[in-house]
């Protein structure tokens, strides 16, 4: 067969797989991509835990539980955690988080739906509180702020950037 008679469709079709096998994801869409129990954002380039922690955390516990992972792995900011839920709820994703069902990619599997940041709330410009810290309902993509030491209802789920960010 000559070139000029392949299908054009078919060229496309076997130009993506390749693409897709090649490591490769459309970065420009914010695909995700599962590698193991991490999944990776193609968009940001963070890799997050496909699992939260599987039950009520405090915030030290929490970042604890993050920093167990190995290296860099930390709670996500609360811009990130608003960012994973506004990017899932402009592309119609959700998964279900506990009880509910929460804007976030598919690929994750959670056993609640508000998530500690490592943001802690500013008392002033210059300290940040030592008694409150940020979290993100990934249900409605609140921002809300609670005591550290209140685990009800919160948990952990951990991000690294990629080392060269």
């Amino acid at each position: 067969m000559s070139v000029d008679n392949f299908p054009r469709w078919l060229a496309c079709l076997a130009l993506a797989a390749v693409f897709t096998a090649n490591n490769g994801w459309a970065e420009a869409t914010g695909s995700w991509k599962e590698l193991g129990g991490v999944l990776a954002d193609g968009q940001t380039q963070l890799r997050w835990t496909k699992n939260d922690n599987g039950q009520d955390v405090s915030w030290d516990d929490a970042r604890a539980y993050c920093a167990k992972l190995g290296a860099d792995w930390r709670l996500p900011h609360v811009d990130e955690l608003a960012n994973l839920h506004a990017g899932a709820q402009r592309n119609g994703d959700s998964a279900a988080c506990g009880n509910a069902t929460c804007n976030v990619p598919r690929l994750f599997t959670l056993s609640g739906n508000w998530y500690w940041s490592d943001t802690e709330v500013n008392q002033d410009a210059s300290a940040p509180s030592h008694v409150l810290a940020w979290g993100v309902l990934l249900v409605n993509g609140r921002r809300t702020q609670t005591f550290k030491f209140m685990p009800h209802g919160a948990r952990a789920l951990c991000v690294q950037a990629p080392a060269s960010m």
